[in-house]
């Protein structure tokens, strides 16, 4: 979870742009490539492969947090995953639970985060705020 926080932290900081679509989805454009000087439409959102229409309702157990950049519309199921795993028994799922509230939210240009994992029949959560450099 940490190696999460700090991946969307680096990311977050660089945004001149975001915009929170539901509790599972943020999408921002950022400079992430630091070879490219053009901003990139880039975007985390909680995934599960059984889910059949997106934005997802957050119906299953759990979810994997990923992230993907894109030109036009982006694919659900594309990127690449950062945190959860949803092949696990979903008994005892690792991976993200589904968000109680909201897993991404915002006051004024400041972003909240809060993740919440299953691993080992222990949850673990972090909370955490991140405000872009470029707002």
């Amino acid at each position: 979870m940490s190696q999460a926080r700090d991946l969307m932290s680096n990311y977050l900081l660089k945004a001149s742009t975001f915009t929170i679509i539901n509790s599972g989805i943020i999408t921002f454009s950022a400079n992430v490539d630091q070879t490219s000087p053009a901003a990139e439409s880039c975007m985390f959102y909680l995934y599960n492969s059984n889910d059949s229409v997106w934005p997802a309702t957050y119906s299953r157990a759990s979810y994997e947090l990923r992230f993907m950049t894109y030109t036009g519309l982006p694919s659900f199921g594309q990127g690449r995953s950062i945190l959860g795993d949803t092949t696990t028994n979903l008994a005892y799922p690792h991976g993200l639970l589904r968000p109680p509230s909201t897993y991404f939210s915002s006051s004024g240009s400041l972003i909240t985060i809060s993740l919440s994992e299953t691993k080992n029949k222990e949850n673990m959560n972090i909370i955490f705020n991140v405000h872009p450099r470029n707002l």
